[in-house]
């Protein structure tokens, strides 16, 4: 006797890489925390100095490639 084959929930499957290893490395350094307790912020700034290094070093350590024009 046949029995038929029960399938789950459709998943969705991605290559992420490295990124959420260095990511999960950020709290432990505490990047964020020691660049904004060094550097006060504007009342007007979208993002903390800590965010936009925490970011810069994210971003050397994933892909170590010259970053050109990273103001825009």
């Amino acid at each position: 006797m046949r029995q038929r084959a029960q399938w789950g929930q459709a998943s969705v499957e991605k290559m992420l890489g490295a990124l959420p290893v260095i990511a999960g490395f950020c709290p432990w350094l505490r990047i964020r925390e020691l660049v904004d307790a060094a550097s006060p912020v504007r009342d007007t700034a979208e993002l903390t100095h800590g965010q936009v290094i925490e970011v810069l070093v994210t971003h050397r350590l994933f892909s170590p490639a010259p970053l050109v024009h990273v103001q825009e």
